[in-house]
């Protein structure tokens, strides 16, 4: 077993990127490092099946585990929050329209986009638990939206502050 971690360096091409380590559960020593390419990649790590999922304010990818090839990337993203993987990659989105959460496939290929126009900020991270993924968009508000084409299902709150990742057990989303 695994803890992944990845932290920004200059993501200049001569500097490669970011870098990810793999860091052994049982002992705490490195089993090995990697970097990214270009765009930093620093928000969160997720791991599914034969996969690490990363983002930063510059790119996402995935990265194999096995041979820590690139699955996909995308450039130029605006992530701010860690991916949550499911059968579906989740990710955060700051733009210049707004902020959101976007559904991508095992290829990177985007699959729906929810953006709040005008809002600025970080989304915070999501959660997907029966066919629904929950996330704060910055505007104070929890969003429940159908996980496999985004439609919204309802919004909660005006005024919920600071960063808060949802949790849900049974039929109780907590925040």
């Amino acid at each position: 077993t695994f803890f992944y971690t990845s932290f920004s360096t200059d993501s200049g091409p001569e500097e490669g990127g970011s870098v990810v380590t793999a860091v052994s559960a049982a002992d705490g020593e490195p089993e090995w490092t990697t970097r990214t390419g270009e765009g930093a990649v620093y928000a969160g790590t997720a791991v599914a099946d034969d996969r690490l999922y990363l983002g930063g304010t510059e790119a996402e990818l995935a990265l194999s585990r096995d041979d820590r090839s690139v699955a996909w990337r995308s450039a130029g993203s605006s992530l701010h929050t860690p991916p949550t993987v499911g059968a579906r990659t989740y990710v955060g989105r700051a733009e210049a329209s707004g902020v959101g959460l976007r559904a991508v496939d095992d290829g990177g290929g985007e699959l729906w986009n929810h953006i709040r126009e005008g809002l600025v900020g970080a989304p915070g991270p999501a959660t997907a638990a029966d066919g629904t993924v929950y996330y704060g968009a910055g505007d104070g508000r929890l969003y429940a939206l159908d996980a496999e084409n985004g439609e919204p299902r309802w919004r909660f709150g005006e005024q919920l502050t600071g960063f808060w990742t949802p949790a849900v057990l049974d039929d109780t989303v907590y925040v």
